[in-house]
């Protein structure tokens, strides 16, 4: 019989925020994945370290976009730049929220049209990515026009 044990991740306040582990994630991107971005010296926080990518070419500001998390960084590095930085695959932090349901955390202002029409490396948007996991609800009506649901349609 195998047991398997899952241990938590435990965010330790006395190491270092920014020292990767073998899979390239710091601390700072493991608060963003586990909702404990408010435990983070401002100090810490600034637009070089959100935009840190790991290894997998995800940055803290994805982490905290796809997870949820997004109200706790702060609002003055929320920069439409710093929110339509790439992942490897060309992923911004719109397409990762989209995916996973997670749009209404956007400032209203951010949530324009540009923004939810940037396309990925498979040219996949946030605005396909929200209809691919059910969350057109999320996007404000006046990006669903017949026009930007004619291209959806050409792509799903």
């Amino acid at each position: 019989m195998t047991f398997i044990a899952f241990y938590p991740i435990v965010i330790d306040m006395i190491t270092d925020w920014l020292k990767p582990d073998r899979m390239g994630l710091t601390q700072l991107h493991n608060a963003a994945i586990y909702g404990k971005l408010d435990q983070v010296p401002l100090d810490i926080l600034t637009q070089e370290n959100l935009l840190a990518k790991c290894k997998t070419g995800n940055t803290v500001l994805h982490y905290a976009a796809d997870s949820g998390y997004l109200h706790q960084v702060p609002s003055w590095l929320l920069t439409v730049s710093n929110l339509l930085f790439e992942d490897v695959n060309g992923q911004t932090s719109f397409h990762l929220a989209a995916e996973s349901g997670e749009l209404h955390q956007f400032p209203k202002e951010l949530l324009t049209e540009a923004n939810m029409l940037v396309g990925d490396v498979r040219l996949m948007t946030p605005l396909h990515l929200a209809a691919n996991g059910g969350n057109l609800h999320q996007v404000p009506e006046f990006i669903l026009s017949v026009n930007n649901l004619l291209v959806l349609n050409n792509y799903s």
